[in-house]
């Protein structure tokens, strides 16, 4: 019991020996770490235009079904809009 307050002690006196508002590392300098430079993760490239695929009759449909399984429920709504647009 008399060792554990003595460390107590020990550790309070170190506490209160620095200056009020001096650094806790007394003078250290932080210095901010530097942002890591990388490649950007897409590159923009310049393609040749294609031809769209042919129109497919109720293709809403068929996404929709190729899409979800038999039984998953989906709703489709309109859009709402507002004084702003």
């Amino acid at each position: 019991m008399v060792y554990q307050h003595r460390r107590q002690r020990n550790a309070s006196d170190k506490a209160t020996r620095a200056n009020r508002g001096e650094p806790i590392g007394r003078g250290t300098q932080y210095t901010r770490p530097q942002a890591r430079r990388t490649a950007p993760k897409f590159k923009k490239i310049q393609t040749a235009p294609e031809k769209l695929p042919d129109y497919i009759a109720d293709g809403d449909r068929v996404l929709i079904e190729a899409a979800f399984e038999q039984g998953e429920f989906i709703c489709i709504g309109t859009t709402f809009e507002n004084e702003q647009g």
